[in-house]
């Protein structure tokens, strides 16, 4: 069982780290970047790998996921897919300094 948007603090992440979660989805539209770093840190403290994961972002929106996510590789799963929900552009993703390559993202 994943923990998913319960997930907003550190201190939550260590609640779900010792109820026995399997995993851990951190989504920085609910934590910002600088806890979602902190999140995956005590996630990988207690051995728990990590997806990350989005709400309704549009790409600019998820641009800090898509470059964590990458730059990081930090995350096992990846649910970064708002953007295909929404009426956008491959232009306005270039805009957020990244592009989609079929199914995955690219940092440009």
């Amino acid at each position: 069982m994943a923990a998913d948007e319960s997930v907003q603090t550190p201190a939550d992440a260590a609640r779900a780290a010792a109820a026995g979660v399997t995993a851990i989805n951190v989504k920085l539209a609910k934590s910002g970047l600088s806890r979602g770093l902190e999140i995956a840190a005590v996630a990988r403290a207690a051995g728990l790998p990590l997806m990350i994961g989005c709400m309704a972002e549009t790409p600019r929106g998820l641009a800090a996921s898509v470059h964590l996510a990458l730059g990081t590789g930090f995350f096992r799963w990846h649910d970064l897919d708002s953007d295909l929900l929404l009426k956008t552009t491959a232009a306005e993703r270039a805009a957020a300094g990244w592009t989609r390559d079929g199914r995955f993202a690219r940092l440009d």
